[in-house]
């Protein structure tokens, strides 16, 4: 079997085998399962070479932004949105509450409803988000996005927005071979 030179890389289709299924842990899950997966130094990746072409490669469980609140400050599961980006903040260096300069970026996305939200990028994840561009194509088109891997939060009694985490990915205007779910309920 030939293995995959980066596991990590999105976007391609892999089997896996010699893999270790065990109890999901009870913070910050990814999906919302019981179980999880835990490779090990036996564990076999491959990449299939002949991708079907309709094969959907990336799945989300979106919740809506209403019901965005009632995860506030849970460390239980990521949340997955899809939205319209209305504001995109120029980055800025700000002091942390532990002291330690950090980048920060603020996305407001919209849905269709008018509720809006707040999304917060930190660090290198503020780096990477291209504000440029995204504002050059707001110019002329709608900006659509769906954020994974964002947990809710409240500081210090201010109002609750997404925030980053090195699991947060983004999709923007491109949503070929995505396969949706909306959860309304918990």
């Amino acid at each position: 079997m030939i293995t995959c030179s980066d596991p990590t890389t999105t976007g391609k289709i892999v089997v896996m085998r010699k893999i270790t299924v065990e109890r999901a842990t009870p913070g910050f899950r990814v999906v919302r399962n019981p179980r999880m997966i835990r490779l090990n130094r036996r564990t076999e990746i491959a990449e299939v070479q002949n991708e079907p072409p309709d094969f959907l490669k990336y799945t989300f469980s979106l919740t809506a932004f209403p019901d965005l609140y009632q995860h506030t400050n849970k460390t239980d599961q990521f949340l997955d949105v899809i939205g319209q980006i209305i504001l995109v903040s120029n980055t800025a260096r700000v002091l942390t509450s532990q002291g330690k300069l950090q980048t920060k970026r603020i996305i407001n996305m919209q849905d269709l409803s008018g509720n809006r939200i707040d999304l917060s990028l930190w660090g290198p994840r503020a780096l990477e988000f291209n504000g440029e561009s995204v504002y050059e194509i707001g110019q002329k088109n709608h900006i659509i996005a769906i954020f994974v891997g964002t947990p809710m939060k409240s500081y210090r009694g201010g109002p609750p927005f997404l925030s980053r985490t090195s699991a947060c990915l983004w999709y923007i205007n491109n949503f070929r071979n995505l396969s949706f779910g909306v959860n309304t309920t918990l």
